[in-house]
């Protein structure tokens, strides 16, 4: 798969140039590289918003236009949004509009996606799993010690400042 850097729009691997700002494409190499979903507004938007979380994908919204002073008599609820997504979930994402009766107009094949996705993730498997036990153990350890580190602080401080009274 390719991709516009400005757009953030994905294309399958024969194109060379973005169809909407022109740019030149790159060969996706992130998972979590954030790519354009869907542009929606008002109730559709509402719903894509919360099937997505419904579906726990993650998702950033970026209004397509700031038109501020138009914002500021219909609200920004009537704007237009780009909804973009991890490009892992990407798929996943697809399912959920579809589900909702939301189309994705693209024009990739979901079999191309699924096979980039899996040769990325033996690429870089650390990006595609959460923390190691270890390292998540020793950020435990870590909190505990700055908690600790803060109570003493404050009992300490508490006693000094009981003390000049």
């Amino acid at each position: 798969m390719k991709y516009c850097n400005k757009c953030k729009k994905l294309y399958p691997s024969t194109f060379e140039v973005c169809d909407d700002c022109a740019k030149d494409l790159k060969k996706m190499d992130l998972l979590n590289a954030p790519v354009y979903l869907v542009t929606a507004c008002g109730f559709e938007r509402s719903n894509i918003e919360g099937a997505l979380k419904d579906g726990k994908v993650p998702y950033i919204e970026k209004p397509e236009k700031n038109e501020s002073g138009a914002n500021a008599i219909t609200g920004s609820y009537s704007e237009n949004h780009r909804i973009l997504v991890p490009y892992q979930a990407y798929l996943k994402s697809k399912e959920i509009l579809d589900d909702i009766g939301v189309v994705v107009n693209d024009n990739l094949n979901n079999d191309d996606i699924e096979e980039d996705i899996k040769e990325l993730m033996k690429k870089n498997p650390e990006a595609s799993s959460s923390m190691s036990p270890k390292i998540t153990a020793a950020m435990m350890f870590i909190f505990l010690i700055l908690i600790m580190v803060t109570v003493f602080l404050t009992d300490g401080l508490t006693s000094w400042i009981k003390s000049l009274f």
